[in-house]
């Protein structure tokens, strides 16, 4: 009796690819922040976020980019 070829192949396939992220590993969004500087998620103040949040998106969670960009926080160089 032969042996099936494709799921060997396909497992071997699949052994090849590399490790997807895991707990604990280190990724990098954006620019690199030198570690001196970088804040752990806990520590990012969230204050002002939570404000624009509530001056801006209405309860059915629609957003007022408009307004939002005619103001001053709205802005960004």
């Amino acid at each position: 009796m032969k042996k099936p070829l494709l799921p060997i192949l396909a497992l071997l396939a699949l052994l090849a690819l590399p490790p997807r992220g895991e707990a604990g590993s280190s990724w990098t969004v954006g620019r690199p922040i030198p570690h001196e500087h970088q804040l752990s998620m806990d520590r990012i103040p969230h204050r002002l976020w939570e404000r624009l949040l509530h001056k801006y998106v209405d309860p059915q969670g629609n957003v007022d980019y408009a307004a939002w960009k005619r103001s001053p926080q709205g802005v960004q160089h």
